[in-house]
């Protein structure tokens, strides 16, 4: 169970890191 929580943890870990780079490239675009 705990190699499964660890892996869930590092999949979210890995979706917010490449959310937040997508929000970050797209950010300039916005900004005038």
């Amino acid at each position: 169970v705990g190699a499964v929580v660890k892996q869930g943890i590092r999949i979210g870990a890995w979706c917010t890191i490449g959310a937040g780079a997508v929000v970050v490239r797209d950010v300039p675009m916005v900004l005038p």
